[in-house]
C-alpha cells in the first residue's frame, strides 16, 4: 500500500493523489482505494521526473468527479 500525502483538483475537476513512492513493478490495471476500485482508464499515472534527487512521490489522476478526499491509501491489485 502507498499512503496519499496530498490531494488537489485539476482545473477540469479531476482529483490528483500525490502518493508515497511506489515502483513500476507493482503497477497493475486496477487500484484499490478507501472509496472503492478504479480500473484503467479511470486513473492515470503521472510522469516520473527526477531533477537533482530521486523522486519520493508519484501522482495519480483519478478520472472521476467523485469526492476523493477520503482516500488515504492506494494499492495496486
Amino acid at each position: 500500500m502507498s499512503k496519499v500525502v496530498e490531494r488537489f483538483r485539476l482545473n477540469s475537476g479531476e482529483p490528483v493523489l500525490i502518493c508515497e513512492w511506489f515502483d513500476d513493478n507493482v503497477i497493475t490495471k486496477q487500484i484499490k482505494t478507501d472509496i472503492g476500485l478504479f480500473t484503467e482508464p479511470e486513473f492515470a499515472l503521472g510522469t516520473v521526473t527526477a531533477c537533482f534527487a530521486p523522486p519520493t512521490t508519484r501522482s495519480i489522476v483519478i478520472r472521476t468527479q467523485k469526492d476523493c478526499s477520503k482516500i488515504k491509501e492506494i494499492e495496486f491489485v
